[in-house]
């Protein structure tokens, strides 16, 4: 099989799954889900970075809270660029308080140019 057809075929995959994840009846969550999107390395390497640090972040979190395991090489040369400040993690209502401040905060700045 070509490589072309393997890949028509794998976005074929992702877009079914995507579908019916969105439409699962027991996927209490899948309003969460947003959009599939595919695209080359130049369009789409700030996703692959966030996706990355996100990847190794949890990582870095599920070895220390449930397995207490040293960080991975991996998370400590992430960590050693100094482009994380710090890692909190919320849980939902503080999360849901972060967001209606921050929408209150874009409200009144918009309210202070007019």
């Amino acid at each position: 099989m070509s490589l072309t057809n393997r890949i028509v075929r794998a976005n074929f995959s992702a877009h079914e799954i995507h579908k019916e994840t969105k439409n699962h009846p027991k996927i209490s969550w899948k309003n969460r889900i947003g959009t599939l999107t595919f695209g080359d390395k130049k369009s789409t390497g700030l996703l692959q970075v966030a996706d990355l640090g996100t990847y190794e972040v949890m990582r870095h979190i599920t070895n220390y809270l449930f397995f207490d395991k040293k960080p991975r090489k991996s998370f400590e040369a992430f960590a050693a660029t100094r482009n994380v400040a710090k890692i909190v993690i919320y849980d939902g209502k503080t999360l849901e308080k972060i967001v209606e401040s921050k929408k209150a905060e874009l409200a009144e700045s918009f309210n202070d140019r007019s």
